[in-house]
């Protein structure tokens, strides 16, 4: 039996709360590739998260850990565990982590979506599908001249 991969920075654990996360984080468009939470996972902790600050690793991994047995409680979801939440629970747990009135607590949903949307929108043909050639503003950008006085 082969073992599973292993991940650098986060614990299996986190991934699989991470998971559970991204396709309502994410929510539905009609139109672009379907969420593949798994390599999103993989993307944010091999190329994302291994390259940050230590303190960024410790931060992210916090809010993974904080949505999985603070949030719903703080948030309203009657003494569950993220990963017992419905879809429409985590939905409603996202809408009220984004609108809280704690600058803080707002802000903090903002990093952890858009850490996800990174390693969405990131995808090739999530990007071809919006209209983001990565190839062509490489080109272009390495014909421009940047002069400094």
């Amino acid at each position: 039996m082969k073992c599973p991969e292993r991940y650098k920075v986060f614990t299996r654990y986190e991934a699989e709360i991470l998971k559970a996360a991204i396709p309502d984080v994410l929510g539905k468009d009609e139109g672009l590739p379907p969420v593949d939470a798994d390599g999103i996972v993989r993307w944010i902790d091999t190329q994302y998260l291994a390259k940050s600050s230590f303190e960024f690793r410790t931060l992210y991994r916090f809010l993974i850990l904080a949505l999985q047995f603070f949030f719903p409680f703080f948030f309203g979801s009657e003494y569950k565990i993220f990963l017992s939440l419905s879809s429409e629970e985590k939905q409603h747990l996202f809408q009220k982590w984004s609108e809280s009135k704690l600058y803080l607590l707002r802000n903090s949903f903002t990093l952890f979506r858009l850490v996800i949307c990174f390693g969405y929108y990131g995808q090739d043909e999530v990007s071809k599908t919006i209209g983001y050639d990565a190839e062509a503003k490489l080109a272009e950008a390495s014909k421009r001249q940047v002069i400094r006085d």
